[in-house]
């Protein structure tokens, strides 16, 4: 029946046949409007879940928060800063030789940081720092999952006998929340051990030199960080090649 028809039909029962037609037109309208406003909330909400889920299976991104990026430093296209890049551009911070020991506290930001005790201390650079200052660690954890891609950053290792190379950062550089921070890569013996390729700890290993290490690494229990890692390869460089990128 179109509209014609409808007002002939109309016009038999009802005085004013243009009066229902509008109150058709405004019913229609507003299943419309209701129509219109259910697809958007279900947009809204694909939009929110895929979110989420990129968020889950990625990670934030490498210094998402203040505290992982000192004032003045540039990034890499990958997100990392060189070594030499960090080391000479570092003030206020401390490069530092150590031996680290779990406290058994922890603190969230970002992901879920360990406290150190920092013993056996030789300050390569910067302020010096006294044995048994504590700091803090972030260690996301690796845990596989079943059709999960763990693109979450790079943990921490130390040496076997917990021994480091890092650079210490407090509180009043870092801006976070937890305290004195420390990004730190594994020492052993003379040799500072890094990832053959990309960024870890935040630092890449630039234009330094090394060879092949397959040797034990310690990482904090259950963080899965060893066989998250071991994959892309450890090359060890001797600790006197870092220091002479330290400034003078």
């Amino acid at each position: 029946m179109d509209v014609n028809e409808l007002r002939t039909a109309l016009s038999r029962h009802d005085p004013d046949p243009d009066s229902v037609l509008d109150g058709l037109n405004a019913k229609r309208q507003r299943r419309r409007r209701r129509r219109q406003g259910i697809i958007s909330s279900l947009a809204v909400a694909a939009i929110i879940a895929a979110g989420v889920g990129a968020w889950f299976t990625m990670g934030p991104p490498s210094g998402s928060h203040p505290s992982a990026n000192q004032p003045g430093l540039a990034a890499g296209a990958d997100g990392c800063t060189p070594l030499d890049d960090w080391l000479s551009r570092a003030r206020g911070s401390s490069v530092i030789t150590g031996v680290g020991t779990l406290s058994g506290r922890t603190g969230l930001d970002g992901y879920i940081n360990h406290e150190v005790v920092i013993t056996d201390i030789k300050t390569l650079s910067g302020p010096k720092i006294a044995d048994a200052t504590k700091a803090w660690v972030s260690v996301p954890e690796h845990k596989p999952k079943p059709g999960v891609v763990d693109g979450g950053p790079d943990g921490p290792l130390w040496g076997p006998g917990n021994t480091f190379f890092g650079v210490y950062t407090p509180q009043k550089m870092n801006g976070g929340p937890l305290g004195a921070t420390l990004r730190q890569l594994p020492l052993v013996g003379d040799k500072v051990i890094f990832i053959s390729a990309g960024c870890w700890g935040g630092f890449s290993i630039g234009q330094l030199r090394g060879t092949p290490y397959r040797g034990p690494l310690t990482e904090v229990p259950g963080s899965g960080q060893y066989a998250h890692l071991a994959p892309q390869g450890f090359v060890a460089v001797p600790l006197t090649a870092v220091e002479d990128l330290l400034p003078r």
